[in-house]
């Protein structure tokens, strides 16, 4: 893999550089000016090429190509002009530098491949360095102790860069006698790289240039990870990582700290404080990147479909939800508040719909792949207890209830989302947690957070003033004895919730632990028993349960496709 530096303020050029670098498994950082690009450099330490575009909107690459020229540890490295507008003067003042090639726009893929090529052929770093073998020979050193040499070095270099300040101050004469000691000490470990500076250092004291504190800074920093790399040659600086890469890293190093978390000794790793600040954080409710793709292609189009973005937010929980939130957010005539994300379909119009679109936060799918979790399962889950949750209230004649039974189905576990937007990795150790202790998904995340993810869904719904209704059934529909308010509804979701779990209906994390529980004896039935009619055959009811399970799980799975329930409706008919 070879890293590519390119300094150009150009957007396009910049994702152009990065395209064909990704291509050919190459690392391309970007650098808008003159300085970041110096500073990337540095971090970066381990740049085979540096692309400049020479006509910046701030200045000239020229003034990099310069600096490099004349810098102790960068004079060797290859550049490559590439840029916009052939000018003959320029070309003729930065040829004397020593550049690899000067060529005009726009990039041609293979020509960047010779010019990478031909500038690891012969590596810029190797003159910093003694060869290991004919050194320890000359020197009578084991590879082993040379090793060592170095790595105390480079401890030491890391030190005294981390110790300096950033700024413009001047180096003491107390510090470049230090760095002269040291260097002795990189000579007998054959690094010259350290000499080359401190010889730079003393000439410019000598010429009366000043030696700024953040310039050595930035030095000591680099020839650090140079050792480093040479020592371990999968060293990767943090400074050269992409920004993909740098997700990648941080990602696993939260996920390791969630892992390796003993909350069954030291009690949980962080707390609801902690917690509930990242939910007031969020702008609006997280979705699954997957969908969200989907909804700004959907929105984005000329002429955009209602009834295909209405099918696509009516059957997504966290679509369903942002929407809702958005429209109630509407300076409206009525005050009633929208409570059917396909009527806040149409209250927000495609122009407000495509603007939400983009600033939605979104989780990688990949995020909710903890086995037996995923988002396949997860969706299947909740468009389950949404459809179920209709049947049920259509079954106990609950007409009001029926009105909002399959949104408040389809929100009901809101809280995953949430908890995936705000602690991702998080999620993952807690469903493998619940797992090797045969406890609930809401007990693990106790015992990781001090709260559950139904506590961050029912604060998120208070903060974005999400409706009542649906608020009131993610605070109680696992306790719906509990329930104080909209005590119906609650209800008719809990058995809807329950009867989804125990006949497989996707997947919400929880695994049942018995066989199917007659409906009769499931705490939201002992909450509507006495609120539906006498008439009402339980009996009949429990009995019709399995078949309609298995036909909602083919339909579900697309054996019949059906849409997305009207404003105030069910699962429609079949089309």
């Amino acid at each position: 893999m070879a890293n590519i530096l390119l300094l150009d303020d150009s957007e396009i050029a910049g994702r152009a550089m990065q395209g064909i670098a990704e291509r050919s498994r190459n690392r391309c950082l970007v650098a808008a000016s003159v300085d970041d690009a110096w500073r990337v450099l540095h971090e970066a330490a381990l740049v085979d090429l540096v692309v400049v575009e020479i006509k910046l909107q701030n200045g000239e690459g020229k003034a990099l190509i310069s600096r490099i020229h004349g810098d102790p540890i960068f004079k060797n490295i290859p550049v490559l002009v590439y840029t916009k507008v052939q000018d003959h003067a320029m070309a003729a003042k930065i040829r004397p530098l020593g550049i690899q090639n000067y060529l005009i726009k726009p990039y041609l893929e293979e020509v960047v491949h010779q010019e990478v090529a031909r500038a690891r052929s012969s590596p810029w770093r190797e003159p910093l360095f003694e060869e290991e073998k004919s050194f320890c020979t000359q020197l009578g050193l084991t590879l082993a102790q040379l090793k060592t040499m170095r790595q105390e070095l480079g401890s030491v270099l890391k030190g005294i860069a981390l110790s300096m300040e950033s700024g413009a101050k001047d180096v003491s004469e107390e510090m470049r006698q230090r760095l002269g000691v040291l260097s002795d000490e990189a000579q007998a470990a054959g690094f010259w790289g350290l000499t080359e500076l401190v010889t730079y250092l003393e000439a410019q004291v000598k010429e009366g240039q000043r030696v700024l504190t953040g310039e050595l800074r930035l030095a000591l920093g680099c020839l650090a990870e140079l050792i480093q790399a040479r020592i371990n040659p999968n060293h990767v600086p943090a400074g050269l990582l992409t920004a993909s890469e740098k997700a990648e890293a941080a990602e696993a190093a939260d996920r390791a700290f969630w892992m390796d978390a003993r909350v069954m000794e030291k009690g949980p790793v962080t707390t609801p404080d902690k917690v509930m600040a990242k939910v007031e954080a969020l702008v609006s409710c997280p979705v699954i990147d997957t969908v969200g793709a989907q909804f700004i292609m959907a929105t984005e189009v000329k002429s955009p479909t209602v009834q295909h973005v209405m099918d696509l937010v009516t059957r997504d929980p966290g679509l369903s939800a942002a929407v809702l939130i958005a429209a109630n957010k509407l300076k409206r005539e009525e005050r009633d508040p929208v409570e059917h994300p396909g009527v806040a379909v149409t209250l927000l119009g495609s122009v407000a719909l495509a603007g939400m679109s983009r600033t939605l936060p979104t989780i990688a799918e990949r995020r909710m792949n903890a086995p037996p979790v995923s988002w396949p399962q997860f969706w299947l889950f909740q468009m389950g207890v949404a459809s179920l949750a209709v049947y049920a209230a259509e079954q106990m004649e609950l007409p009001l209830v029926r009105e909002h039974a399959f949104t408040a189905g389809l929100l009901h576990d809101l809280g995953k989302l949430i908890l995936l937007g705000t602690h991702p990795c998080g999620f993952y150790a807690m469903v493998n947690f619940a797992r090797a202790h045969s406890i609930s998904l809401h007990q693990a995340e106790h015992a990781y957070m001090g709260c559950t993810s139904r506590d961050m869904a029912v604060r998120f719904c208070q903060k974005h003033g999400l409706p009542p209704h649906y608020a009131n059934v993610i605070r109680w529909v696992e306790s719906p004895e509990a329930a104080t308010e909209d005590v119906e509804l609650v209800g008719v979701v809990s058995i809807a919730r329950t009867l989804c779990m125990h006949h497989h209906v996707g997947y919400c994390g929880d695994l049942p632990k018995d066989q199917c529980p007659p409906v009769e004896v499931t705490a939201g039935w002992q909450v509507l028993k006495d609120r539906v009619y006498p008439t009402f055959n339980i009996s009949a009811f429990d009995h019709g349960i399995h078949s309609h399970c298995e036909r909602l799980k083919e339909e579900l799975l697309g054996k019949v496709y059906r849409t997305a329930p009207e404003a105030g409706g069910g699962v429609a008919g079949a089309r």
